[in-house]
């Protein structure tokens, strides 16, 4: 029962965080942690962080669910719009080759709610940036490869927890010149490949790896045991992501796009300075002897 009730609090949190520019990978991380020891999920082997990571990707998939329904339209309009597209594509490329040579680094970044942390501070720093740029009022049709070039430049720090995807996107959008709402619609639309690229490389590669190899397909996670207890939460929090972010969706890229983004710099800068705390002081909150 624990796992399932860890599997919807974190879907429910990944179905908002993941379309607010607050980190939805720094959340995970962190109250990924704190469920884990609160509800006894979590484990004293440094191993079972690879649960908590797989569990991440997956909540992914439920947010990719959502984007692909929402923005089904907007998808099939690209056909007719392939300088738009291949503006999306190279997004996607600058991003890839600079996110794979620190795949690694990031990978063991998420460990660590104290690094979770600092990344709402970068956020933070990024959404102040954001939040002073006045007048740009470029559109996607008008737009050049120097913001597809700088969206993915700086959607290439995403993978680092507490780093925001659409706060780093958005405000490279704002720095190139495009419009707030256009550069929240840019945002939401590379996060498509920029997600089936994570799932790609953190779980279809490993997977595909370990059997051409000929072995079990778990072995391509170290330290998680997939069977019939522990994979059906995976797929209840990858439903309960999709279901709260298609509810929600529409509500969060108006509320990004109308309001100040002052609101989400005081979170992510209480919400670090919380973690922080926690780390140094109360390390152990939940853990009984």
């Amino acid at each position: 029962m624990a796992l399932y009730v860890e599997a919807i609090l974190l879907g429910i949190l990944q179905g908002i965080a993941e379309f607010l520019p607050i980190s939805s990978d720094g959340h995970l991380a962190v109250f990924g942690k704190l469920l884990g020891e609160w509800l006894g999920t979590g484990s004293i082997n440094p191993e079972d962080d690879n649960r908590l990571f797989l569990m991440v990707i997956v909540l992914h998939l439920g947010s990719l669910a959502t984007l692909l329904v929402v923005y089904w339209k907007d998808l099939l309009s690209l056909l007719k719009k392939p300088r738009l597209l291949g503006w999306i594509v190279l997004s996607t490329l600058v991003t890839g080759v600079l996110a794979i040579g620190f795949k690694k680094a990031f990978r063991e970044m998420f460990n660590s709610p104290t690094i979770a942390a600092l990344g709402w501070l970068v956020t933070a720093g990024f959404l102040w940036w954001a939040d002073r740029i006045r007048g740009t009022t470029l559109t996607l049709d008008e737009m050049g490869w120097k913001q597809a070039v700088g969206v993915g430049l700086l959607q290439a720090l995403a993978p680092a927890p507490g780093v925001s995807r659409s706060g780093t996107t958005i405000t490279a959008g704002l720095l190139t010149g495009l419009s707030r709402a256009e550069a929240t619609r840019y945002s939401f639309l590379i996060a498509i490949p920029a997600i089936c690229g994570a799932v790609v490389l953190e779980v279809v590669k490993p997977l595909l790896g370990m059997l051409l190899k000929g072995q079990s397909a778990a072995e391509a996670f170290p330290g998680v045991v997939l069977n019939s207890t522990t994979v059906p939460p995976l797929i209840v929090g990858a439903v309960v992501s999709f279901v709260v972010g298609l509810v929600c969706l529409r509500w969060l890229i108006a509320f990004v796009v109308q309001r100040s983004l002052r609101s989400f710099i005081i979170y992510l800068v209480v919400m670090a300075g919380l973690t922080l705390a926690w780390q140094f002081f109360a390390p152990g909150l939940f853990v009984t002897a």
